[in-house]
């Protein structure tokens, strides 16, 4: 998934991985939200989930369902709304918790 074309400029980190017969992209910003973007066969089209970061590692995220953008995940994305998510997600205050390495 090309994330570049949804927020140019913006600084993020993103990981890719298989998913059922699909993909699963995680964003991560420097507020320590993030995004968990899927889509394959089983999803409702593109889906993305609002998750906030525990620590430094990777997979220790949480979606997160408290923030103004939604509390839900959000399917059936078209492309325009995905990198308004994103970027709405990336301008969000920090989420701080004692950071775990």
């Amino acid at each position: 998934m090309d994330i570049e074309k949804y927020i140019p400029g913006t600084e993020y980190n993103y990981s890719e991985k298989r998913i059922h017969d699909g993909i699963q992209g995680l964003v991560r910003f420097p507020n320590n939200y993030g995004a968990s973007i899927i889509h394959h066969s089983g999803s409702y089209g593109v889906e993305l989930a609002v998750i906030h970061y525990d620590s430094n590692n990777w997979d220790d995220w949480d979606i997160d369902y408290s923030t103004p953008i939604t509390d839900d995940v959000m399917g059936w994305l078209d492309e325009e709304t995905l990198g308004a998510t994103l970027l709405a997600i990336s301008t969000l205050p920090n989420y701080y918790k004692e950071l775990e390495n």
